[in-house]
């Protein structure tokens, strides 16, 4: 697989072989641990067979909603659906707007699945009744995780190498007594995708709202994340 972004791709490429003398086959994407990666990191083949598989699991749900109280409804959604959203969400959460919001659409029919409310029913109003948040939160809220654990030395060593903490420097300033990372330069806005650069980013900016000075345990990072998260997640729709 050639991974690139432009749109005339190459094709002519060379047959690579292997020590046995075997062609390997050129493919545009490959389905590896349940991920469809295509050659231009877009996900949109993995979003689109992931919508498809939720389809079936809301029509199943709407067929059978009779049968279900609404604890009933939001521990069985919980269970078969959003297990299957968060699958590799902090892959596929760069990928482009259109694509994230066809992932929206069926989130919010399994809510109105839950709460048994109208199709035109405004989304804020979906996500005060179960007591969710939005994707775009769910997602920013597992990332902000792995890169914790990634801090804490949880992940692989291939990981960890890229979490470096940021060294005092010679005058003394209030942000110095953070826990901050040091974020690499880049000069693209592929290369701002990358773990080495978004990793560091993304836990300084976090930072802004949290103020750790010391590392705390994962279980207390989470109880702070939530707070953090329930307080920019008042809609502001109709203000």
């Amino acid at each position: 697989m050639l991974f690139t972004k432009a749109k005339s791709k190459p094709s002519d490429l060379p047959p690579i072989t292997t020590l046995q003398g075997s062609v390997i086959e050129s493919v545009s994407q490959y389905k590896y641990l349940g991920i469809i990666i295509d050659d231009s990191l877009s996900f949109k083949p993995h979003i689109q067979q992931l919508v498809k598989k939720l389809k079936i699991k809301l029509g199943f749900y709407f067929r059978n909603k009779s049968c279900f109280s609404f604890e009933a409804k939001k521990r069985l959604v919980a269970a078969t659906f959003m297990s299957v959203l968060d699958y590799g969400d902090v892959l596929y959460m760069n990928a482009s707007s259109k694509c994230l919001q066809s992932l929206d659409t069926v989130y919010h029919g399994a809510l109105r699945f839950v709460t048994n409310f109208k199709t035109l029913t405004h989304h804020c109003s979906l996500y005060a009744q179960v007591g969710w948040f939005a994707l775009s939160t769910r997602r920013l809220h597992h990332w902000h995780i792995l890169i914790y654990k990634t801090i804490l030395g949880v992940l692989p060593s291939y990981l960890q190498k890229y979490v470096i903490r940021k060294s005092t420097g010679t005058y003394q300033l209030r942000s110095e007594d953070l826990f901050l990372l040091t974020v690499p330069k880049v000069r693209t806005e592929l290369g701002k995708r990358a773990f080495s650069y978004a990793a560091p980013f993304a836990w300084n900016q976090l930072q802004n709202e949290l103020k750790l000075k010391e590392l705390v345990s994962i279980n207390r990072f989470k109880s702070l994340l939530n707070d953090v998260e329930a307080g920019s997640s008042v809609c502001t729709c109709f203000v």
